[in-house]
């Protein structure tokens, strides 16, 4: 064909850092599959990526009024569970429905128990807040 020149095998290998830069700009603007591995956690605070495109977490808090000072309390969520001594239990979960409760504290003689003591909580891309109170319900021996 005329006019039309053959490019040089070196001509070729100077275009590799081309075609990987234009791939990263592809990547970053969230065009293709690889859109998640760039993306931000949504905004509201509360959230940090994953590495390796794994999407997101987001803190699920849970604040308790009611206790002693210094007293253990325990949230259980499917498969594991979270105590504190202060009056913040925290959880870092992916958006999703998690079942939650909460056992009575013994303190001394003392029963604390917790209202509301279940329930659901929903993560969707921001924070969860849930506040629960505790009264003593009596002792126990």
């Amino acid at each position: 064909m005329a006019g039309f020149a053959r490019p040089s095998p070196l001509a070729a290998r100077n275009l590799i850092p081309l075609v990987s830069a234009v791939i990263l700009v592809v990547a970053v603007l969230g065009y293709g599959e690889y859109a998640g591995w760039f993306s931000s956690p949504p905004s509201g605070g509360g959230c940090r990526i994953l590495p390796f495109g794994a999407g997101y977490e987001c803190s699920v808090n849970f604040t308790e009024t009611g206790l002693p000072a210094k007293a253990m309390w325990t949230v259980n969520l499917p498969g594991r569970d979270a105590s504190s001594l202060t009056s913040v239990v925290t959880f870092d979960e992916p958006n999703g429905t998690y079942a939650w409760h909460i056992d009575p504290v013994l303190i001394s003689t003392a029963l604390y128990a917790a209202t509301p003591s279940s329930g659901n909580v929903t993560v969707s891309g921001m924070s969860v807040f849930v506040q629960v109170w505790f009264t003593c319900s009596g002792s126990h021996k």
